[in-house]
């Protein structure tokens, strides 16, 4: 089955996991995520919303990282 080339704001806003609003504040120009206006209608590209999730996923795995102790769980030898 072939993947549909734009998702409506609310299709989109499940894929994510997300309220619309919270979409809307992730939208450019606002946020990192860019949109095709068609019109007065605004679409979003699933490769858009993956190269969005993917890049969260790296921020998180680099902010895990560089906390001290996070590789073992949070636990310091000192208790």
């Amino acid at each position: 089955m072939l993947e549909r080339l734009l998702l409506t704001p609310r299709e989109a806003a499940y894929r994510l996991g997300i309220s619309t609003r919270h979409l809307w504040n992730l939208t450019s120009p606002r946020g990192p995520i860019p949109v095709v206006k068609l019109g007065r209608k605004t679409f979003y590209r699933p490769q858009d919303l993956e190269n969005f999730v993917a890049e969260m996923a790296r921020q998180s795995a680099e902010t895990v990282e560089s906390q001290p102790g996070a590789q073992h769980g949070g636990a310091t030898a000192d208790g």
